[in-house]
């Protein structure tokens, strides 16, 4: 009889002992249903565990056991996954470390705010603090450069490879279409053993107001570069609205209400 095997899971018929006998596992000469039936179950066990194509596109199991070369290679199936059109050029890996690794085109991006309640004043150059609404201001005048400072740090899962975009958030009372408010942010990233007074890094950039009590989000075209920071800096932020830049044309108070920071991540979880 031929298998029916990998056609279907081999289903045995019924076996019974001859009439009076009865099983003896010491009578090494006789075979007895029992026996056979519990080969039977084995195989059936066996079957259904391989499923009904164990070779999947291979030519033979044996073919398929042969191309997984190695446990490592078994480990990297097991724990990378990604887009298979790419094969596999961008994927997110599980590292033996414990880290979640991203890889080419995997990223993620992490999105930091920070809200004016961050901010300190230096009490030399200070705006002044206000609400509209429920909303906390700092509230930069037009005809005088004020300031306002906070601190940050650069996390591990930032993707050293990658600049950071900076935004802010902004209103005016009154109308703020007439003109524009040059916005200016200086940073400087340090860590241990480098000096904390050295001069910073300055971005600047125009932007025009909305219409009366309305946020206005901008991106600021240049980024914090990824040559000026490094992961597990400590990143101090001077945010000033530039009255002394031509381009600052709105003969307005110009409210500050967040800053955010979004960089790119390709990591999660920091190696012990």
């Amino acid at each position: 009889m031929a298998a029916n095997y990998p056609g279907s899971v081999y289903s045995p018929r019924t076996k019974e002992n001859k009439a009076g006998e009865v099983y003896n596992a010491a009578k090494k000469t006789i075979v007895f249903s029992e026996d056979v039936v519990k080969l039977d179950e084995e195989v059936v066990a066996v079957e259904n565990e391989l499923g009904l194509n164990p070779k999947g596109t291979s030519a033979s199991v044996m073919e398929k056991i042969k191309g997984i070369r190695s446990l490592s290679d078994i480990i990297n199936v097991l724990l990378a996954i990604g887009d298979a059109a790419s094969g596999l050029t961008n994927y997110v890996r599980i590292k033996l470390n414990g880290q979640l690794q991203f890889y080419g085109t995997a990223r993620i991006i992490n999105h930091v705010i920070m809200p004016v309640q961050r901010f300190k004043l230096a009490g030399i150059k200070d705006p002044s603090w206000g609400n509209e609404g429920v909303f906390i201001t700092l509230d930069f005048v037009h005809n005088a450069v004020k300031e306002a400072f906070a601190q940050g740090y650069i996390p591990f899962r930032w993707d050293s490879d990658t600049d950071v975009t900076i935004l802010i958030d902004w209103l005016c009372d009154n109308d703020a279409r007439g003109g524009d408010v040059v916005w200016a942010i200086e940073y400087l990233a340090r860590k241990d053993d480098e000096e904390v007074g050295a001069a910073g890094v300055t971005i600047s950039q125009a932007f025009t107001g909305a219409n009366a009590g309305l946020l206005q989000r901008n991106i600021f075209t240049t980024k914090i570069l990824k040559g000026n920071i490094e992961a597990d800096d400590i990143i101090g932020i001077r945010v000033y609205r530039d009255t002394d830049d031509a381009g600052d044309t709105l003969v307005e108070t110009a409210r500050f209400v967040s800053l955010h920071l979004h960089f790119t991540r390709n990591k999660i979880g920091q190696p012990l």
